[in-house]
């Protein structure tokens, strides 16, 4: 959580999920130092931690926090909507407040558009988060990677934005769940993406060895067939006026279906935090295909009638253009995403002509 890098601190985040699953008690000793000790992370570190015990309040029962009341307490700014709110909700929680746990990590987060509702000057917020982002040198030090210019996905810029746009709420009196849910990160669906990680089917070719195509499926002898994939690739674009360029190709490979049932989401925001890139099914096709969601925290994966998994979303992120040793190195080459779907309910699915059977292969250059 120190180091300020977003994807160790989601798997911080899952791992204490599922030691609370375990063992919640153990947990208490650590907890209770970290938030004794807030001023060696950053804000948004202690927002996320204190949102998580609101989010899985299931795990992090109420005994719990009550044995940590005294340490959360103390963690109370001026300066800071978020903290103070859950504060108050973790402390003395609302009665009748429903908690939004379906927003869909596939939707951008309204925060930014929240502001424009309450008359906020957003360009001005902006303009002042970015010259802050631009002069802070641990960013520029720790996480900007010089030979290809991109940044590593860290936590010093979502701790500029926090703490920027949480000091325009900190006194509002009214209308402070609405804010608050306006504001908040989408945990739950963030963590299920977290867990969705595996290692790069080796049977995938880059983007870069790929063209626009339509090929025949091969679901001989397979139990998962792949329904759709994408996949984003930064590769070098050789020199131009004595400099490596770099370019970013992405491929959509699927099976014909019906038109708008395939979406893909490529959500780049200023905050990682937020950024998404995911694949899947719309919400319609899902409804008419009968599939539910299983309600879980582990993964995101969907079920027929009779309870059977028929549907798993998976991701990878890999490929580094050499051996890391310095954070700015560990920004990955490779990242995509795959819909897995049961071949028994493929086939009948293909039966009834929801799903034909030829791959579409779409290339686009960024």
């Amino acid at each position: 959580m120190k180091i300020g890098e977003v994807e160790r601190q989601k798997w911080v985040l899952n791992f204490l999920v599922e030691m609370a699953k375990s063992n919640l008690e153990i947990l208490k000793k650590p907890i209770k130092w970290l938030l004794k000790n807030q001023e060696k992370f950053l804000e948004v570190s202690i927002i996320l931690i204190l949102q998580l015990f609101y989010d899985y309040k299931e795990i992090f029962n109420d005994k719990f926090i009550l044995s940590i009341s005294e340490e959360i307490k103390q963690l109370h700014r001026n300066d800071s909507f978020m903290i103070n709110y859950l504060i108050e909700e973790l402390l003395n929680p609302s009665k009748g407040k429903k908690q939004n746990h379906n927003k869909m990590i596939l939707v951008k987060n309204n925060k930014y558009e929240f502001l424009k509702k309450n008359k906020f000057d957003v360009e001005k917020t902006f303009k002042e988060i970015r010259e802050e982002v631009f002069l802070d040198k641990t960013i520029g030090k720790l996480f900007i990677n010089r030979i290809s210019n991109r940044m590593l996905p860290n936590l010093y810029i979502s701790n500029i934005i926090q703490k920027k746009i949480n000091s325009l709420f900190v006194n509002v009196k009214e209308d402070k769940n609405d804010i608050f849910e306006s504001l908040k990160y989408d945990l739950i669906n963030l963590l299920k993406q977290q867990n969705a990680l595996i290692i790069r089917p080796k049977d995938l070719r880059f983007p870069s060895e790929l063209s626009n195509n339509k090929e025949k499926i091969n679901t001989e002898n397979k139990k998962w067939i792949r329904l759709a994939y994408f996949e984003k690739e930064f590769c070098d674009d050789g020199y131009h006026k004595n400099k490596l360029q770099f370019k970013e190709k992405v491929v959509i490979q699927y099976l014909q279906m019906p038109e708008g049932a395939l979406g893909l989401n490529y959500n780049l925001t200023l905050d990682f935090l937020e950024e998404t890139l995911m694949i899947f099914l719309e919400d319609k096709i899902l409804k008419y295909l009968n599939l539910v969601e299983k309600k879980s925290i582990e993964k995101k994966e969907y079920y027929d009638y009779s309870l059977n998994k028929v549907l798993i979303y998976n991701r990878w992120n890999t490929g580094y253009s050499r051996f890391p040793d310095h954070l700015s190195d560990e920004i990955t080459k490779l990242n995509g995403g795959e819909i897995l779907i049961e071949e028994r309910l493929l086939k009948e699915f293909q039966w009834f002509g929801i799903f034909g059977n030829k791959l579409i292969t779409e290339v686009v250059n960024i």
